[in-house]
């Protein structure tokens, strides 16, 4: 099933570590319209990309699999905000999340350059992005669930504005 021109369901849906854990990696009907509008978004990147290769390596993620890619990000969360391991916690972390709701992708295009140039180049776009993510100098995190264009770097330094 296509999402788009150029995405398919099968690209934003698959994961190595949900195949590794019998996580079941299927969208809700919701989640799969709001996969429609971040393919759509997806279209924009690509046209302003040139028409280059979008590789995605990830897009959609259920809560189980949510769980275990998160890990660790969810640990230190919890460290930052004082709070304790519960499913409250989790609740309030899960719900600020892009990927299950299928709003996020995260992508690379070799064929265009590193990921500093394509969100050098998206910021400059008028592509309807809600945030933008120079991820370990490794890939783009872009959502598509509002038009904030806030725009950050992640690495091991932690997260801060995208310069």
């Amino acid at each position: 099933m296509n999402l788009s021109a150029h995405f398919t369901l099968h690209e934003a849906t698959r994961s190595q570590t949900a195949a590794r854990n019998g996580i079941d990696n299927t969208p809700s009907q919701t989640v799969l319209d709001n996969m429609k509008r971040a393919a759509a978004g997806m279209e924009l990147v690509r046209w302003e990309l040139n028409q280059n290769r979008i590789d995605v390596s990830s897009w959609f993620r259920s809560e189980a699999l949510e769980k275990v890619i998160c890990r660790e990000a969810y640990r230190a969360w919890c460290i930052r905000k004082g709070k304790l391991d519960t499913a409250t916690s989790w609740a309030e972390y899960f719900a600020k999340k892009a990927h299950p709701k299928g709003f996020a992708v995260d992508f690379t295009c070799h064929t265009y350059g590193a990921p500093e140039s394509i969100i050098r180049r998206l910021l400059a776009s008028k592509v309807p992005f809600q945030q933008i993510i120079h991820e370990y100098d490794s890939w783009v995190h872009i959502a598509f669930d509002g038009t904030d264009r806030k725009a950050l770097t992640i690495d091991k330094n932690g997260q801060r504005p995208f310069v």
